[in-house]
């Protein structure tokens, strides 16, 4: 963790004001870790702990038995400072044909204009 903490700072002071970090980690040690970027970056500035799927699922090397492998792992985000991270929404393309609530009539084109849909537009999907 010593070796962990040295990189950390590191990063830390290279970091904008703005800046963000992530890292990724299984769920074994992710508390070690938390408690290094508290320490670090200070416990005000965690902003999430996320966690996303991974191809397949793999025994730790640390299990004793044979046991249920993990299929996800974490990435820890820390900002420099929080009050002041920047963050982009990531968008999910939506289509009228999974448009239940009958929210979706803009359409935007690649050169990035937008207009309101036509009753015509939006019945033929």
């Amino acid at each position: 963790m010593a070796y962990l903490r040295d990189r950390l700072t590191v990063a830390r002071e290279l970091l904008t004001e703005t800046g963000s970090i992530f890292v990724q980690i299984g769920d074994e040690i992710v508390h070690l870790v938390r408690n290094v970027m508290d320490e670090v970056f200070g416990a005000g500035n965690f902003v999430s702990l996320i966690s996303f799927r991974k191809i397949s699922a793999v025994s730790s090397p640390m299990a004793r038995v044979n046991v249920l492998g993990g299929v996800c792992d974490l990435l820890v985000w820390y900002a420099k400072n929080r009050d002041s991270v920047k963050y982009r929404q990531i968008y999910l393309e939506k289509s009228v044909d999974t448009d239940v609530a009958g929210v979706y009539d803009w359409l935007e084109f690649r050169d990035g204009t937008r207009r309101r849909m036509s009753s015509d537009e939006r019945e033929s999907g």
